[in-house]
C-alpha cells in the first residue's frame, strides 16, 4: 500500500469520527433540551398542586405495605382507589379530600407502604 493511499483513509477515517461525534453531542443536546422542558412542566405542575391545596389540613395513611390503608382511604373518601391483596399495590401516592363537620376539608394522602424486612447488606 503506498503512503498517499494510507493518509488519505486516516483522513477520511477521522473526518468520519470527528462528524459521529458532533452528531452525537446535537442529538444528547436535543434530548438534553425536552428533557428540561418536561421538567420545567413538571415543576409548574408541583408548584400549581401546591397552592392549590393552601388552607386544607393534610394528613396522610402510613403503615406497614398491604395493611389496608388504600381500603380505609376509600371507606372514608367514598372513593374507588386501587385495592389489592399484593405487597406495594400502591406505587404512587394518592390523596382524596375528605369533608368534615366543621366545613373544612381535610386532604387524605394514601402513602406507599414500607416493609420492615429489608436485608441489610
Amino acid at each position: 500500500m503506498d503512503l498517499h493511499y494510507r493518509s488519505s483513509m486516516r483522513d477520511w477515517y477521522r473526518r468520519v469520527r470527528r462528524n459521529q461525534i458532533e452528531t452525537d453531542r446535537r442529538i444528547v443536546r436535543r434530548q438534553n433540551y425536552h428533557l428540561k422542558k418536561k421538567l420545567e412542566k413538571i415543576e409548574a405542575q408541583r408548584i400549581t398542586k401546591v397552592a392549590h391545596r393552601k388552607g386544607f389540613i393534610k394528613a396522610s395513611l402510613v403503615g406497614y405495605t398491604n395493611a389496608g390503608k388504600s381500603t380505609l382511604l376509600n371507606i372514608l373518601t367514598k372513593s374507588d382507589v386501587l385495592v389489592e391483596d399484593k405487597l406495594f399495590a400502591t406505587l404512587d401516592s394518592t390523596t382524596r379530600s375528605l369533608p368534615l363537620e366543621n366545613k373544612q376539608t381535610l386532604l387524605l394522602s394514601d402513602t406507599v407502604g414500607f416493609n420492615g424486612n429489608f436485608r441489610i447488606i
